[in-house]
């Protein structure tokens, strides 16, 4: 245990070395954070000098690891592999809808009795309870296709190391039982899904929203209008309190009603910039501006889901004595939806004025969003996907729908838009399930569904994406091309060279990171869409023009970014807060 400084690479590296010493040759995988450990390990003791492309032999082994960019393709290659070598691989993904990408090559090797030792990485129980991003529940997924299906999870408890040697021991058993049956008289695949701490948590406890890490309370199933009352005394009696929104389908009129609560209450609204854009509410504080030098709410009443961005869920645990929960996740109250209109009906009816703690806030957001537009509007051909979040919230336009493709981008907006709403923006993005799957094929739905419910109002469809997801689904463009002359939507993509988000992964960032050599310029002409490269700011406010007053089309615009470059440009604009 001491020569691990994380629960992930612990089963990791047992995951690797029993598989290896058992006779696997190959590991295939595509880049993924929650997989990140297993990459890790299988990699060990060799430094990567090529690009993931090719094959890389580790020292001492017959065993070569290798990337392949599309899940789609990767049980594919594996079956592949074994009728070349006539042995099973190791095929390995993240969590979330990268393992449903792997379903048509297991039916596949199911069929044609072809082994392949697949591992999906998942997430601990506690998240699928938050009900976090790219959390389905992963056990048994294949299980009419495979011959061995078994799910594992590690006792993340600090103080119970007598149960971590247990689980070391079930987990070695289910990994030897994996292979044999692979290899048996009735070969095929087989599936272990493992739950993954997180890769970057270097202490043995999971950090994330454990039952000790956050002063949290959450409203039971016997929640009612007593209850309720309590609550909304507490707010109004608090001199720091507030109203946090998490993730959640909430609907028009259950927006307007939190708004009111955070209102009637005196309490501090805060959101997201994804969810703060459409909440229609000016004084909606975004996380990322909030200190936190001391614990700054008193009382805090957080509805729906977590943030998306962990740093803001970080961020969160650290400014509340009391933060109660209202969600409807396992246990917790029937319908989040009720309690919304519970609260409602019990607020105060007349509405007070803003107290001195919530202008003294404002204030000093207003200040943070003055001193990051200024620094984001300066001419810097160095960065732009950072000054583009803040070209588009400040001048978007009618009749628009925006669209935030994963990973980084819905992350950036809400840091960098500097949302001061002067009117309703609308803001898609994919974000329960899916990692990078099928961004410009949901595009096209959007575009589809406004033109089906307006037949005379051509709507805008502009979409920001990364280039890996860009290609995920870069087969939507022959789909986007039939519909060229009834559509208006615009494109860019930010090319950073492939995975930009997984340089945040410790010690793992060069076996993420996925290069390619495919020219976006190409592809798009071959599709005969319109095509442009942007390299600065005022090129990049050229392209927001174009599209705002272009009548109909499909354009693609080119951001290529330095990613060394990029990311010291938003550690520095993050230092304004």
């Amino acid at each position: 245990m001491n020569m691990h400084s994380s629960l992930s690479e612990l089963q990791a590296d047992i995951t690797a070395k029993l598989l290896v010493h058992l006779g696997v040759e190959k590991f295939y995988y595509s880049p993924g954070f929650r997989n990140a450990s297993f990459v890790r390990s299988f990699s060990k003791e060799y430094l990567l000098k090529e690009s993931l492309s090719s094959d890389t032999v580790i020292p001492g082994t017959t065993t070569s690891v290798t990337a392949i960019l599309d899940e789609r393709g990767l049980a594919f290659t594996g079956i592949g592999e074994f009728k070349k070598s006539a042995k099973p691989a190791v095929i390995c993904v993240t969590s979330g809808t990268a393992v449903g990408n792997l379903l048509p090559g297991i039916m596949e090797a199911h069929k044609s009795k072809i082994p392949l030792i697949l591992i999906t990485a998942d997430r601990e129980a506690h998240e699928h309870r938050l009900n976090a991003n790219q959390t389905i529940k992963q056990a048994n997924i294949f299980k009419p296709f495979v011959r061995y299906s078994e799910h594992f999870e590690l006792d993340n408890d600090p103080d119970a190391n007598n149960n971590i040697d247990v689980d070391i021991k079930r987990l070695k058993f289910i990994l030897s039982n994996a292979y044999q049956e692979a290899i048996s008289d009735n070969p095929g695949p087989v599936h272990v899904n493992i739950a993954v701490p997180d890769p970057n948590t270097k202490n043995q406890a999971s950090e994330l929203f454990t039952e000790d890490a956050l002063p949290t309370k959450e409203v039971t199933k016997n929640f009612d209008q007593g209850i309720a009352q309590e609550i909304i005394n507490k707010l109004g009696e608090s001199p720091k309190s507030a109203i946090i929104i998490g993730i959640f389908p909430f609907t028009e009129e259950e927006k307007r009603q939190l708004v009111e609560l955070s209102e009637k209450t005196e309490s501090m609204l805060i959101a997201e910039g994804l969810l703060s854009a459409d909440l229609k509410n000016s004084s909606v504080i975004n996380p990322e501006y909030l200190t936190d030098e001391n614990r700054l709410f008193d009382y805090a009443l957080y509805f729906g889901y977590d943030f998306i961005e962990r740093r803001n869920r970080d961020r969160l645990r650290k400014l509340a004595h009391n933060l109660i929960r209202i969600s409807d996740m396992n246990d917790c109250i029937d319908s989040l939806p009720s309690a919304i209109q519970t609260f409602s009906h019990l607020v105060p009816k007349s509405v007070a004025c803003d107290s001195g703690f919530k202008r003294i806030t404002h204030s000093m957001c207003d200040s943070i969003r003055l001193k990051r537009a200024t620094y984001l509007s300066k001419e810097d051909s160095s960065s732009i996907s950072e000054p583009m979040f803040h070209f588009i919230a400040s001048d978007f336009w009618e009749n628009s729908e925006l669209f935030l493709a994963n990973s980084m981008i819905p992350r950036d907006f809400s840091a960098f838009a500097m949302l001061k709403v002067p009117k309703p923006l609308r803001v898609h993005f994919n974000r329960g399930v899916s990692g990078i799957d099928g961004i410009l094929h949901t595009c096209l739905g959007v575009g589809l569904g406004s033109s089906h419910k307006a037949p005379s109002v051509i709507r805008r469809i502009q979409l920001v994406i990364g280039d890996l997801s860009f290609l995920h689904d870069i087969s939507a463009l022959t789909a986007l091309q039939e519909y060229s002359d009834r559509l208006n939507f615009s494109v860019w993509v930010l090319n950073n060279g492939g995975g930009e988000i997984f340089r945040n992964v410790a010690d793992a960032s060069t076996l993420l990171t996925t290069p390619f050599k495919i020219d976006f310029e190409q592809i798009s002409r071959a599709a005969n869409l319109e095509f442009a490269h942007i390299t600065t700011c005022s090129e990049l406010e050229d392209s927001l023009k174009i599209a705002s007053t272009s009548k109909i089309g499909i354009r693609i615009f080119e951001i290529k970014i330095d990613p060394v470059k990029n990311e010291k440009h938003r550690r520095e604009c993050g230092k304004i807060v």
